[in-house]
């Protein structure tokens, strides 16, 4: 999983293999375990000999002679991959999904703004109309009204 061979292993810290900024919850963890006996389900970043990192879930249990642990560990890189893809391919869905909102609710603004103006408009064609035939005259009762 690391790259590393048994031998060189036995000759490695457990905090050698660990990234930077897992270092101080590493010491912590590492204290749980001497003062309990065992830690369970801790998720970590490793560095790996050919220097790439990957997350594994470790098991701590402090052996009889208290001075050795026993690490069990499990590669969890892929499963974090692929929810890390599965994570963005949400966000992306979630945004297009507020955008088509968006896009709705523009289209229904557009509409009730193209009502009052399509009676705007026609009101406007029909003046312009009745005064191009003459029709037109505010002098009467009836040219008032049309």
């Amino acid at each position: 999983m690391t790259g590393y061979t048994k031998e060189e292993l036995y000759q490695r810290t457990y905090f050698s293999l660990n990234t930077p900024k897992m270092l101080d919850t590493s010491n912590k963890i590492l204290e749980d375990v001497l003062k309990k006996g065992f830690y369970g389900s801790y998720e970590m970043s490793c560095i790996k000999k050919d220097g790439k990192v990957i997350d594994l879930i470790m098991d701590f249990t402090l052996m009889p002679d208290k001075k050795s642990l026993l690490l069990i560990t499990k590669n969890i890189t892929l499963k974090n991959k692929y929810e890390r893809e599965n994570e963005k391919r949400e966000e992306l869905l979630f945004k297009q999904s507020r955008m088509a909102q968006m896009g709705e609710m523009i289209s229904m603004i557009a509409h009730q703004w193209r009502q009052p103006l399509g009676a705007i408009s026609s009101t406007a064609i029909d003046l312009n109309m009745q005064i191009e035939f003459e029709n037109f005259d505010l002098e009467q009762e009836r040219g008032r009204q049309e």
